[in-house]
């Protein structure tokens, strides 16, 4: 097998192995952050959430409704 080939075969391998990584660690802190409720979170209750940027006429549409 020519060297390019193996080289090439090992970086995958490496790609592979990290995003294999990635998502099982992504899996635990989702796992972890879940409400013991059962619901899904909103997004009042997540503390970490961006600020959302909404137009005015969103912002009046999401007051009016908003509890």
């Amino acid at each position: 097998m020519p060297k390019s080939a193996r080289i090439w075969q090992a970086i995958s391998l490496l790609l592979a192995v990290a995003l294999a990584a990635v998502l099982i660690a992504m899996h635990q802190h989702i796992a972890t952050s879940h409400n013991t409720t059962g619901t899904l979170p909103t997004v009042n209750s997540l503390s970490d959430a961006p600020t959302l940027v909404l137009s005015p006429a969103a912002r009046r549409t999401q007051e009016r409704y908003s509890l």
